[in-house]
């Protein structure tokens, strides 16, 4: 990514993560936190063997909900040179994705599919400690998102530290 384009993608980082939910954008929430998991994800680097050239990126959920409907609008738009493909898989596929929205699903169970780089998203109270990498959460009529360092870096994923300092909550072991 170009630092210009660097600089611009954590601008509306920051002012997605800064403004109330109802202003952020003139969709849903789930619209937000959507854009939000879009911006994220190319704060993230990922072993380049996870990261082949030429094939898309593979966002992915398991339940149909509706921020999983939000990441579906997102198809098509770059992350890190590829294609993003946004795809319903069982939480046992995991591994073939880049980053996997848990919805409903037991990220514990999810996390323990292997040491394959795979960014766990979720949106519920708790999820950081379940094993879940960023947790998006409503506060105080703004979307704000968690961290789970440490669970990210036992998965191989490395987080900017221009992201890191834009979290509510960052837990490292």
């Amino acid at each position: 990514m170009k630092p210009s384009s660097l600089l611009i993608s954590l601008g509306l980082l920051a002012a997605l993560a800064g403004r109330p939910a109802s202003a952020q954008t003139a969709g849903s929430e789930p619209d937000v936190k959507a854009q939000i998991v879009y911006r994220v994800l190319l704060f993230v680097s990922w072993p380049p063997q996870r990261l082949p050239a030429a094939q898309p990126f593979d966002l992915c959920y398991f339940d149909d909900d509706a921020l999983s409907a939000a990441l579906l609008r997102l198809a098509g738009q770059s992350v890190h040179g590829r294609a993003l493909r946004v795809r319903k898989v069982l939480p046992q596929q995991a591994a073939q994705c880049h980053a996997a929205y848990v919805g409903v699903q037991a990220p514990a169970a999810v996390a323990a599919q292997g040491g394959t780089a795979v960014l766990l998203v979720g949106d519920r109270l708790g999820l950081i400690e379940e094993g879940v990498m960023l947790n998006l959460q409503t506060d105080g009529g703004r979307v704000a998102f968690d961290i789970g360092l440490s669970a990210a870096r036992r998965a191989g994923l490395q987080f900017s530290a221009k992201l890191l300092r834009l979290a509510r909550f960052v837990k490292d072991d």
